[in-house]
């Protein structure tokens, strides 16, 4: 019988300093493309790091891996990072932008070199900030160029009734109980957009997040603090379930997108304890 695999994860956090610059683009580009995160002084951020490992348990020591050494291990590579202006302190980010998609991937690759089971190494993830989340997977490891996936978060109120035309009055009530209030309910909802892409070489990003928040600013237009059965067209035909919610986000992001084809994931979390995620074609 084979081993139990468990992944195990360890959570750190740090604080650096940056700025996004690219050596290949005019002074205007890179304003153009960066923003704020361009400004000459740079800008900092509170990061957290997720590492997990992925292996069977051992039959002697109960373990996937010693935590004391996970531990040991990543405070080695917070040293290389912490309280540190990155294109100034870590010679790795002379050559490429400091980016928290390439921020990712350098620390998946130290944290590598320290580890006792390198192989074990599953996945590395960072938050930038509580709606910006960059994970890198060893499974994506043998594309040409780092694949990340970027994750951005966005909340928005809204309210609904679960009613079905197709059913009676009874059976509504059976199937949805309270839901099938017939002045309805509502939600404040949590809506997370992940994409997968290759890491650009020369702007060191998958995609610009500013316009990923466009994008999705223009799709919460359509259901933030609205009555999705009476005030959106879609659910005239179908049912206001969270089910269909994330589909309908996951088609009106798309149209909105300058690369759809980049959409990789959609989840809605519709409480704490309910929580729906669409991969599409």
């Amino acid at each position: 019988m084979e081993r139990p695999v468990i992944d195990l994860t360890r959570i750190e956090s740090f604080s650096a300093s940056h700025r996004l610059h690219s050596q290949s683009l005019s002074a205007t580009e890179n304003q153009k493309l960066y923003g704020k995160c361009n400004n000459a002084n740079g800008h900092g951020h509170n990061y957290i790091w997720e590492v997990t490992l992925r292996g069977p348990i051992d039959i002697v020591t109960g373990m996937v891996y010693n935590l004391s050494d996970l531990k040991k291990e990543m405070a080695e590579v917070l040293e290389l990072v912490d309280h540190k202006n990155l294109d100034l302190d870590v010679e790795y980010f002379k050559t490429c932008v400091s980016t928290t998609e390439n921020l990712t991937i350098f620390l998946w690759k130290e944290l590598k070199k320290h580890m006792s089971k390198p192989e074990l190494l599953y996945k590395t993830v960072v938050h930038e900030t509580s709606k910006n989340v960059f994970t890198f997977r060893v499974y994506i490891l043998k594309m040409e160029r780092p694949v990340i996936d970027l994750t951005r978060i966005e909340s928005f109120s809204a309210s609904h009734r679960l009613h079905s035309q197709s059913l009676s009055a009874t059976e509504n009530q059976k199937l949805y109980g309270k839901c099938n209030n017939t002045n309805g309910h509502g939600h404040n909802y949590i809506w997370e957009v992940t994409l997968r892409g290759p890491i650009d070489v020369v702007t060191g990003m998958v995609y610009n997040l500013s316009d990923l928040k466009k994008e999705m600013a223009e799709v919460l237009e359509l259901v933030d603090h609205k009555n999705l059965d009476l005030d959106i067209e879609y659910f005239k035909t179908c049912v206001s379930t969270t089910e269909n919610l994330t589909i309908f986000l996951w088609k009106e992001l798309k149209k909105h997108m300058s690369k759809p084809e980049l959409l990789y994931k959609t989840v809605v979390h519709e409480t704490s304890k309910n929580v729906f995620t669409f991969r599409g074609p």
